[in-house]
């Protein structure tokens, strides 16, 4: 089971405007994308500032960079008005319909997990991708030395991880704290 994250409820940053390129409105991107070239099977992107939309015009790969021109901008001053900005999408366009049992992470965050005694864990803040499996970053309601204690619980389905309910914002884990 793959999971995502999502940074915003009803869209989701998929890339960066770094930097100018050329004089003609060329732009240099970094991509957040699994496949960094899949970033340009979403669309329409669009910037948080003052939500324009970017009608890309083309694209190209110029040694590690993605390059791109919009449509919009014509010259080097235009681009460098966008610089830094997040490229953006809606929600509907890059996330597929769930499956039974999948979930994106934007789901995950901020379930109460419990363990199988109905003992309160904490919250789910966070999602680490390991590589074999993610792991549920939750903040206790315990504290040590007056500090926020972290729980670290690998997601691995049906050994530890034995209900998710995300209408009710629920996970039961088998897990016990020492």
């Amino acid at each position: 089971m793959k999971i995502n994250y999502v940074k915003k409820k009803s869209s989701i940053i998929v890339g960066k405007i770094k930097s100018v390129y050329g004089i003609l409105g060329w732009m240099k991107i970094d991509s957040f994308t699994e496949i960094k070239k899949n970033i340009f099977n979403y669309q329409p992107w669009f910037i948080k500032k003052k939500q324009n939309l970017l009608n890309l015009e083309t694209w190209k790969k110029n040694k590690k960079n993605f390059l791109i021109k919009i449509i919009e901008i014509n010259n080097r001053s235009e681009a460098t008005k966008i610089i830094n900005q997040f490229i953006m999408v809606e929600e509907k366009v890059l996330l597929p319909y769930k499956k039974k049992k999948e979930y994106y992470w934007k789901d995950i965050l901020n379930c109460t997990v419990f363990n199988i005694n109905l003992k309160i864990l904490g919250i789910v803040v966070n999602i680490i991708e390991t590589g074999n499996n993610d792991v549920l970053i939750i903040n206790s309601h315990k504290k040590k030395n007056k500090k926020e204690v972290k729980i670290l619980i690998p997601f691995i389905e049906e050994k530890i991880i034995k209900n998710v309910n995300i209408q009710k914002k629920i996970i039961l884990v088998k897990w016990n704290l020492i």
